[in-house]
């Protein structure tokens, strides 16, 4: 048989479970902003109390009774202070932040693009010498078998895309 909870148990485990999904969200949050080099990724940018209450789908209301007022409040209010240090909180500062860091990766981008073109140029380069290089080779061996040719010789030229039947 289960032994009946006290109304202060049951409170009390209501109270720790509260606290753990915000402060499980708090994680959560500093983990999303950590992966986003530095900008809260959802709501626009915008993180304070009632965002962090939302996201642990607990009510921003229950931070003022008499249980978290003096704990759990301070608790989120002081995390929160800490990322403002840090981390744009709102709206127009993630913007902005996220244009610098765009301007950023704009730059980084520019510069591998510069650099591929550049190896692209000289491979082109190179390429069209062999290519040059291929060509005269090939105009000298046609020279070759022309005067071999005129002089008598038996050559006989390589037919390409044809086979030649055997003479039976």
């Amino acid at each position: 048989m289960r032994q009946k909870k006290s109304l202060a148990e049951l409170g009390k485990e209501r109270t720790e479970a509260f606290v753990a999904r915000l402060r499980s969200t708090m994680a959560e949050i500093d983990r999303e902003i950590s992966e986003n080099d530095g900008v809260y990724p959802r709501n626009s940018g915008r993180l304070n109390v009632a965002e962090l209450c939302r996201r642990a789908k607990v009510t921003a209301v229950s931070l003022h009774g008499e249980k978290h007022a003096g704990t759990t409040k301070l608790e989120v209010q002081a995390w929160l202070t800490k990322l403002r240090v840090d981390v744009p909180t709102s709206v127009k500062a993630a913007r902005r932040k996220s244009y610098s860091q765009r301007l950023g990766w704009k730059e980084r981008y520019d510069g591998i693009s510069a650099q591929f073109k550049n190896m692209y140029s000289i491979e082109v380069v190179q390429r069209d010498a062999k290519i040059a290089a291929l060509k005269k080779e090939i105009s000298e061996l046609k020279s070759q078998i022309k005067k071999q040719r005129e002089a008598g010789s038996r050559v006989v030229g390589i037919e390409s895309g044809r086979r030649r039947k055997a003479s039976s």
